[in-house]
């Protein structure tokens, strides 16, 4: 059924809507699926009401490597010329192993979690911090401490944030002194 909104010509289905050009169609819009102009799907509604974006951008990576003393310079992790890692999943080709960056694809807000697996052979503090840029972002830092530096124990440190980027912009982690690969991972999305 076609018809119009305005000056708008608009192409109404059962389960599909377009809207040539700006418009304000007001009032419901009935859909389930909404496409790009190249016929890629954006997103689906379920009967539930849930939605699902099929090209969310986002990744996965962990370390695949045994223990490396960073000693007392920030070096940036999650690089293969730092420890060996995988790629669990990188839909939109954000995350490059062979420089350790994550390229944000799309400007808005992206959400990140970084969980560190260190041990203590004598450093009680091991940091970690996010770089935007290649310089540190907004001053953040997070630490996997021990209680005793005589002990050598082992513990995880996790980090959690959300940052602004625009199209291009560059996020790495940079860490101090003792971590484990093979425990250790970075992973984020892109949210909206």
């Amino acid at each position: 059924m076609a018809g119009y909104i305005g000056s708008k010509a608009v192409l109404l289905s059962t389960t599909a809507a377009e809207v040539s050009g700006d418009a304000d169609i007001g009032g419901s819009l009935l859909v389930d699926t909404i496409k790009a102009d190249n016929g890629t799907t954006a997103m689906t509604i379920d009967s539930s009401g849930r939605v699902s974006r099929s090209v969310l951008p986002s990744f996965f990576v962990a370390g695949s490597a045994d223990w490396f003393d960073l000693g007392n310079t920030y070096t940036q992790i999650f690089k293969t010329a730092t420890f060996a890692v995988t790629t669990d999943h990188n839909d939109g080709s954000t995350y490059d192993a062979s420089t350790g960056n994550f390229t944000a694809s799309m400007a808005g807000l992206w959400q990140f979690q970084c969980n560190i697996y260190s041990g203590n052979t004598g450093d009680v503090q091991n940091p970690f911090r996010p770089y935007k840029n290649g310089s540190v972002w907004a001053n953040t830092l997070g630490y996997v401490v021990s209680n005793s530096n005589d002990s050598y124990p082992d513990n995880t440190g996790t980090y959690t944030w959300c940052m602004k980027l625009a199209v291009n912009d560059t996020v790495g982690i940079f860490m101090k002194e003792d971590v484990y690969g093979y425990h250790s991972n970075w992973s984020g999305f892109f949210v909206g």
